[in-house]
């Protein structure tokens, strides 16, 4: 994504970019001050669809080829928090999506999403951001290097 809300298709055997820009709302830094610069945004492993941040705690799910907004995920976080980074599982429908309180949800997104589990971390409170989680490639793990000042790892909430 660029600073300006666009979403830009490359054709890579060509290098050229194809298509309109996809244009999104801009998030106000200066009322949002924990989200980064730049929405998240990352892409299915069958390229069909993509995910980035519409507001602060909602991430839309937008079908590559038409650019259709298909379903949209609400984050519950308290006021004040934004979602930091999405990351999608290269083997299955599932979607990580972490905030700036420190959660990481795992989202079902095979249908109409739901939240299957909640993972936590320790956030530095002084600069609550995650790092960009990332799937093992056959999708059995989930790493994520957070803004902690120690070395606890995410815990599983059981859900």
């Amino acid at each position: 994504c660029s600073l300006d809300g666009g979403i830009f298709a490359w054709d890579l055997s060509g290098a050229h970019r194809f298509g309109h820009p996809f244009a999104f709302h801009v998030l106000n830094l200066a009322t949002t001050p924990n989200a980064p610069p730049v929405a998240p945004l990352a892409a299915s492993a069958d390229s069909k669809e993509f995910a980035t941040r519409l507001a602060a705690l909602q991430v839309g799910l937008f079908s590559d080829s038409s650019l259709r907004r298909e379903a949209t995920i609400t984050v519950h976080a308290k006021p004040g928090n934004v979602v930091q980074t999405v990351a999608w599982s290269p083997r299955a429908a599932l979607l990580a999506v972490a905030s700036s309180d420190g959660t990481l949800g795992l989202w079902n997104v095979a249908h109409k999403p739901r939240l299957v589990r909640t993972l936590h971390g320790s956030p530095n409170p002084r600069q609550p951001l995650w790092g960009t989680p990332v799937f093992s490639s056959d999708g059995t793990r989930l790493l994520e290097g957070g803004a902690s000042d120690n070395d606890e790892a995410l815990e599983d909430d059981g859900g």
